[in-house]
């Protein structure tokens, strides 16, 4: 057969091969042995004259090679994963069939060319197809074999992949449960040390205080503290303060109508007799602002104490008085707490009140006065008067003693009230509004004891009512201040600055009317019960204005309110006796003391105005609500 008829079938051959499937099957005449002699071989076409052509199987020396066969299917074996384009063309195994099955008739006309044989073309065709058979199934076991082993490395990959997760969530899991009770159980260790030690503290400290409360006291109950008060008990401590009130009230005025028995004992005129109620004044006015400027750091309820013992002494030295310069000493001594007594009595009513209840509580301290007058006074000169003026004084001494025991017992510690120090006291003296307070109330108020200085000569010569009957109108006068002092407490819980207002018109306008009631004794007496009422109700506005304007200096300023009153009552007796003296008559006070209230009226405008200025500025701004 020619060289070039061979060298165009193996390009034929090529080509098919090159557009087969994966695995090439080789020509049966291509892929078995060439023998010795044959003219495939190079030896065959150097016999043949064909050494040339043969140089096709060989190096350029004719050294023999590897069979055609071999050569083509180890340049044509191809992988047809590397080339998946194959597939993509519509070509499939039977095509490939087809081709090596014309391939193989090829070659094997060529064998049974060379070879001078002739071979059956079905015979050979039905191998070719077996052994395409054979391979396909073979091809398919090893792709089928290939997956399942990629299958399996795979699952058992994920497998140890999920085997080694979870066995790192476990273990983390247990760590984190294990620092977790760890955790919990030392912190439920230091809980119950804790617990532990506090309670044998609480113990300890609770035992403590217990023996030394056995060792101290050991026949009464400890004192209560003020936050451990009920409203009852509260009412208890401010009946015991409104006792002292009354002793006080009632030394206060007692000694104007025993003047002509101490006169009479002591051998001394009226007027040296009547310096006995001047020492007394001024044991208040020096008393009130020394004791509370120094006594800022004693607690409350020791200090009301101090005051009242203070108070008693004072009593009972007058009572057992060897001569008038002594009794002129036990005055001043007695009249120094009064003040103070009442301006730390109101504070402390204060702290005792509830929300919004503070005016009924100062009145109540402030009922003992009224009282005083409405029963203390008539009963200590009538005993003045049928025994002695000693027993009169005995009488306020043991009203003193009592009062002593009553707050002893009753007043809690005052553990929601701060101490102060004399500076901080003091600074009260320096305040415009509290000056300006205490100057309206000197002002008012002495209009009022410019009427009551000669309410004697006034109802009796003037009124044409007899002197027996002059107890009514005393009487009358107490009633009016009980009632004024009772709805000035209700004022103040209303507003301070309105119950000032109200106070001093209600003033103006009964001691303008005493000047035409003052002829008839009904009216006069009726008259002088309102202008006792109109006095009463400016007290506790005064008080509670005081209060508010004096900062940290609460005791002084409401201490001077007393003092203030005693400076109104020396003044109106001073201002009456200019009136009668100029010849007016004595129920021209009436009209004195209302010019009187019109100056305090004046005083109180302008302070109000700025007072209420500077409170609308430092008042919060409302914002609307979210």
């Amino acid at each position: 057969m020619p060289v070039g008829s061979l060298i165009r079938r193996a390009v034929d051959v090529f080509r098919d091969y090159m557009d087969a499937d994966n695995y090439i099957i080789a020509p049966r005449a291509l892929t078995e042995p060439v023998a010795t002699g044959d003219t495939h071989t190079p030896e065959g076409m150097e016999a043949s004259g064909e050494r040339e052509s043969g140089r096709e199987f060989g190096d350029a020396s004719g050294a023999p090679q590897e069979p055609y066969a071999t050569l083509v299917h180890q340049s044509l074996s191809i992988d047809i994963d590397d080339h998946p384009q194959v597939h993509g063309n519509g070509y499939s195994l039977d095509d490939a069939g087809d081709d090596e099955e014309s391939a193989g008739t090829r070659a094997d006309e060529h064998e049974a060319a060379a070879h001078g044989t002739a071979h059956d073309p079905a015979e050979d065709k039905a191998a070719r197809k077996a052994a395409k058979a054979q391979q396909r199934r073979v091809n398919r076991a090893r792709r089928a074999q290939a997956r399942k082993e990629v299958v399996a490395k795979s699952t058992q990959a994920s497998k140890k992949a999920v085997a080694k997760t979870a066995h790192s969530s476990r273990a983390a899991a247990a760590k984190t449960a294990h620092t977790s009770r760890a955790v919990a159980a030392k912190t439920a260790h230091t809980s119950r040390a804790a617990a532990v030690k506090t309670g044998q503290a609480s113990r300890h400290a609770y035992n403590s205080s217990k023996q030394v409360v056995v060792e101290r006291m050991p026949e009464r109950k400890p004192i209560p503290r003020q936050t451990e008060m009920g409203s009852r008990r509260a009412l208890f401590a401010l009946i015991a303060l409104s006792i002292g009130g009354f002793g006080i009230g009632t030394t206060e005025f007692v000694s104007m109508g025993l003047l002509k028995y101490i006169g009479a004992d002591y051998g001394i005129s009226d007027g040296a007799a009547g310096r006995i109620v001047t020492a007394y004044a001024m044991g208040v006015v020096v008393g009130a602002p020394l004791i509370t400027a120094l006594t800022g750091k004693i607690p409350r309820r020791r200090l009301l104490l101090l005051l009242m013992g203070a108070f008693t002494v004072g009593n009972g030295l007058s009572v057992f008085a060897p001569n008038y310069p002594f009794l002129i000493a036990a005055r001043f001594i007695a009249g120094i707490p009064h003040g103070a007594f009442f301006g730390v009595s109101s504070l402390v009513a204060v702290s005792l009140s509830k929300p919004g209840k503070r005016g009924q509580a100062i009145a109540i301290v402030n009922l003992g006065l009224p009282i005083a007058t409405l029963i203390g006074v008539p009963l200590a000169q009538a005993i003045g008067q049928a025994m002695s003026w000693h027993y009169a004084y005995a009488m306020v001494s043991l009203i003193g003693l009592a009062t002593l025991v009553s707050i002893w017992i009753a007043l809690p510690h005052m553990t929601l009230m701060l101490t102060t120090n004399p500076l901080t006291e003091l600074s009260a003296l320096i305040k415009p509004q509290v000056l300006l307070t205490l100057l309206m109330g000197t002002v008012g108020f002495g209009g009022m004891f410019a009427v009551y200085t000669y309410i004697s000569w006034t109802m009796t010569e003037v009124a044409g009512l007899p002197a027996s009957l002059m107890w009514i109108v005393l009487m009358s006068y107490g009633v009016g201040m009980i009632i004024g002092t009772w709805f000035g407490g209700k004022l103040v819980d209303y507003n301070p600055e309105r119950g000032i207002f109200f106070s001093l018109i209600v003033m103006m306008v009964v001691l303008t009317a005493f000047f035409f009631t003052s002829h008839n004794p009904w009216l006069g007496t009726i008259n002088f019960a309102l202008i006792g009422m109109s006095g009463s109700l400016l007290t506790p506005n005064l008080q509670s204005r005081l209060m508010d304007t004096a900062g940290e200096a609460q005791t002084l300023a409401s201490a001077l309110n007393q003092s203030a009153l005693n400076l109104a009552n020396a003044g109106g007796a001073m201002v009456g006796g200019w009136v009668v003296s100029a010849g007016f008559g004595y129920s021209s006070g009436g009209l004195a003391g209302a010019l009187m209230a019109l100056l305090s009226m004046i005083v109180w405008a302008p302070t109000a105005l700025v007072r209420r200025r500077s409170t609308a500025s430092v008042q919060p701004v409302k914002t609307p609500a979210s």
